[in-house]
């Protein structure tokens, strides 16, 4: 139980500080915070970033001193950690590319746009704070992310297939859903169908029970986006088929780095991986900026 307890603990910072602290932003301290005020924007994510942090180590610090290192010296760990890091980086982007080729294709085939909502705000604060924006997406993202996404969801769900699974789509989906407290209510029933695939009930009741817990899952959360929005038929009419789209590639890497992390066993491993994927996207930023 407290390891659930830590987990959705997280989660829950995670999903609502951010509400929260816009709520203050525009009701106690009448900030609006919206694109034409960029610098409020930036240091509510900067604020952000650091109370996350700051949770998710307090939370999951002991994930920190679980990992698997090759090598019978420190030099020779060192050195295996960053052979490793190179390689499997390389087919994490050999893979990237190839889903963002997919993607590309659908959108072509279907005809649709690709989206790019925060690309002009992201690119706009670069300008104004590039040294600290380097430090949010390519230092703070990556060590927040892992530790939450990875550390403290392998703490809940410890079967090794459901947690790839979970782990992906829960990463994936936080980026594009717009209800975001769904992620609280896939979590649970993760951990839910965990419990019932590591239990001793014969292979037909696990099945039984755990199409059961996603049925019910799935109505729970009809329901919920019901009682939120006031009406479901538009929630459903207003999916947008572009980010539907983009989503797979969010999903293809939390995937990666899910398979990583159990395939190894080294959080670190999974933070130099996204650190270096979110360096190459944030040059590719600047030099994008650059070109105009």
């Amino acid at each position: 139980m407290k390891k659930l307890a830590s987990t959705l603990s997280t989660f829950m910072v995670y999903i609502f500080f951010v509400y929260v602290l816009s709520f203050v932003a525009k009701y106690i301290l009448h900030i609006q915070l919206v694109q034409s005020n960029l610098e409020h924007v930036y240091w509510v994510n900067i604020i952000c970033d650091l109370v996350f942090i700051i949770f998710a180590i307090a939370l999951n610090y002991k994930v920190l001193f679980k990992n698997t290192f090759d090598g019978d010296t420190v030099l020779s760990k060192i050195l295996s950690f960053i052979l490793k890091l190179i390689i499997i980086f390389l087919i994490f982007m050999v893979v990237k590319i190839g889903v963002a080729i997919v993607c590309s294709l659908i959108s072509a085939l279907f005809h649709l746009n690709p989206e790019a909502n925060n690309q002009a705000m992201i690119e706009q604060i670069i300008k104004l704070h590039p040294i600290g924006m380097f430090v949010s997406v390519c230092v703070f993202a990556p060590f927040m992310e892992e530790l939450i996404f990875r550390g403290s969801i392998r703490k809940v769900v410890t079967n090794d297939w459901l947690f790839v699974l979970i782990s992906g789509l829960l990463f994936g989906l936080i980026h594009v859903l717009k209800f975001q407290y769904l992620i609280i209510i896939l979590l649970l029933a993760a951990v839910f169908i965990n419990l019932i695939v590591i239990s001793k009930l014969t292979k037909k009741r696990k099945i039984i029970s755990t199409i059961i817990v996603c049925i019910g899952t799935f109505i729970i959360i009809l329901l919920s986006l019901q009682l939120v929005s006031g009406n479901l038929i538009d929630v459903i009419k207003n999916i947008s088929m572009s980010e539907t789209v983009n989503s797979l590639s969010y999903i293809t890497m939390g995937l990666c780095l899910a398979y990583i992390y159990k395939r190894y066993n080294n959080i670190y491993l999974c933070m130099g991986i996204h650190t270096l994927n979110n360096l190459f996207g944030y040059v590719v930023v600047i030099f994008t900026m650059i070109a105009k």
